[in-house]
């Protein structure tokens, strides 16, 4: 006798998060079963008014949307089990461009865990790669901050995601949430996070993403890098053709910012690939000449010693 499926719990939503059954689905990426015997829970029932008899047999949705929240993700589904629930799920109704409360859909959710297998089926099923939530993120923008870059792969290679959608707050494409989240991975020395970072921002880089993509304040990537104070960062940059001499809306190269925050060696790079020292900024350039004399000094295991003396001299005749 075939399992009755009762609707109103398959398309039960989290009270607080706005989650469907296939949200959930979609944050769970690692290895076992215990999710598909969670959301297959037969027998006792678990929402209240839906324990009649012909209700037992059912999916327990409550208690799979309470444990699969944005907040709280269990990740113990295997690929292939995973793959066959979200089929399913859509194939009882459950539309793939449903959103939770934050404007998400499934799809976010999936480019947010770095589930592959999710993200590829509801791809195949319809679901729509640039669509942005209330903050404007896409999923593009949600694998590119948590550094999932096989979902930035299946995303543009597979279902051309645009690379120049902006978020809302700041203006950020993926590229340069990718290069501020790899700065940040840095400071706090996720030596992993960081890998997979690099390994993200080199492959939307070498996509086409824009190197040169201002956010609200006109920064562009290479301003945080030197900000953080991230060779590694800027040098990747500078190799996919940035410009060191850009200037924010306050007037900032990415020069300023190593000097404010004494960054030698970004210091030292930028001068090394043509930044200009001469530019001022819209506080004037004093505060940034005082602090580019008191360190440049230490530049000098990465420059040239001519290089140095150069740059001092025309610092100093530009004030």
């Amino acid at each position: 006798m075939p399992v009755q499926i009762n609707q109103d719990l398959l398309h039960f939503r989290h009270p607080f998060v706005g989650n469907t059954a296939l949200h959930s689905a979609c944050c769970a990426t690692n290895s076992g079963e215990q999710i598909v015997t969670r959301t297959f829970h037969l027998g006792s029932g678990s929402y209240p008014g839906f324990h009649s008899p012909e209700n037992k047999q059912l999916i327990s949705h409550t208690q799979y949307t309470k444990d699969l929240s944005v907040n709280s993700v269990n990740r113990n589904v295997s690929p292939v089990l995973g793959r066959q629930l979200i089929e399913w799920l859509i194939d009882q109704g459950i539309a793939v461009s449903d959103c939770n409360v934050e404007g998400q859909t499934p799809l976010h959710l999936a480019a947010r865990y770095g589930y592959l297998e999710a993200a590829a089926c509801l791809l195949r099923r319809g679901a729509e790669p640039n669509v942005a939530d209330w903050h404007g993120f896409t999923p593009l923008h949600l694998a590119a901050k948590y550094g999932h870059s096989h979902i930035i792969q299946l995303l543009v290679q597979g279902f051309g995601a645009d690379l120049s959608c902006t978020t809302i707050p700041g203006g950020h494409t993926a590229a340069s949430l990718a290069s501020t989240e790899l700065c940040i991975h840095y400071i706090i020395n996720r030596l992993f996070a960081t890998s997979l970072f690099f390994t993200t921002l080199e492959f939307l880089l070498e996509s086409g993403a824009d190197v040169n993509a201002k956010d609200k304040g006109g920064l562009i990537p290479l301003h945080n890098a030197s900000s953080y104070g991230h060779v590694d960062v800027a040098a990747l940059l500078i190799r996919y053709g940035t410009s060191v001499n850009a200037v924010d809306k306050w007037g900032y190269t990415p020069l300023h910012e190593a000097a404010q925050k004494g960054r030698t060696q970004l210091c030292a790079l930028l001068l090394a690939h043509g930044a200009d020292p001469k530019i001022r900024n819209q506080e004037s350039m004093l505060y940034f000449c005082s602090v580019i004399f008191t360190k440049l000094g230490e530049c000098e295991s990465y420059l040239d010693m001519e290089l140095v003396h150069e740059t001092i001299s025309s610092l100093r005749s530009a004030r």
